[in-house]
């Protein structure tokens, strides 16, 4: 998924893992399904693929691509995550929110996960691009749930059994992955309006800087196991 922006501002962001947490609920109707797919599951990597499976499943590409820029990123993440076991379904901007609704499943399921999201320049045109991915740890190891949407028009997830670091972008080049507990994190983005923001200057020192403090605080409040910090650095 690649996002293009035009616009200039800058936002303050403070981190706070109750808030985030509560920024990608899927809330109480999401019980019955996390039950059924921790039933289901004999690993961790098998919990994680179905929670890909169902958010696919839950948040499935529109096909009209008129429809759904009226609909883009209009509510919250937290919000779409939510209305999701409502039947709601998903804007062009695909990655975020369905991270954010893996997010909050994987919560539910007490897997450590969090967000990783890679900003990357475009060479075709030189504009920012970013994909957000999903990283949990597992059997001693960051693995990194992808989504995607192919051109055939398919939807797919997968997952890396490395960090995202290690993902390259297509077309891209200086590629950087920030890291949050969910996207609202990164710059505030709970929004298309914070996410045109974010994409003005993304990599700089200050985003740097400020991704370093919330990975020390997602370690300290067990967001990100001490044991996968030396694989994401």
């Amino acid at each position: 998924m690649g996002v293009v922006i035009n616009f200039v501002m800058r936002v303050p962001v403070k981190f706070s893992a109750i808030r985030a947490a509560k920024l990608s609920r899927v809330g109480n109707r999401a019980n019955g399904v996390t039950r059924r797919l921790k039933s289901s599951a004999n690993s961790i990597d098998s919990l994680v693929y179905s929670v890909g499976d169902e958010v696919l499943k839950r948040l499935p590409v529109r096909a009209s691509t008129n429809s759904a820029k009226k609909h883009e990123l209009s509510k919250s993440l937290s919000r779409k995550a939510a209305d999701s076991f409502k039947g709601v379904e998903l804007s062009p901007l695909h990655c975020l929110e369905r991270c954010n609704l893996a997010l909050g499943l994987l919560r539910k399921l007490k897997v450590p996960a969090w967000l990783a999201r890679q900003v990357y320049l475009d060479t075709s045109s030189y504009d920012f691009r970013l994909h957000d991915y999903v990283e949990f740890f597992s059997e001693g190891k960051v693995k990194t749930l992808v989504f995607g949407y192919s051109p055939e028009g398919r939807d797919y997830n997968h997952i890396f059994p490395f960090a995202a670091n290690k993902i390259h972008p297509d077309g891209g080049i200086g590629s950087v992955v920030f890291r949050g507990v969910d996207g609202s994190q990164i710059a505030g983005v709970v929004d298309s309006k914070k996410l045109r923001i974010f994409l003005i200057n993304p990599i700089n020192s200050k985003q740097a800087t400020k991704d370093r403090k919330r990975i020390e605080l997602m370690v300290k409040h067990g967001v990100i196991p001490k044991e996968a910090l030396s694989q994401i650095k």
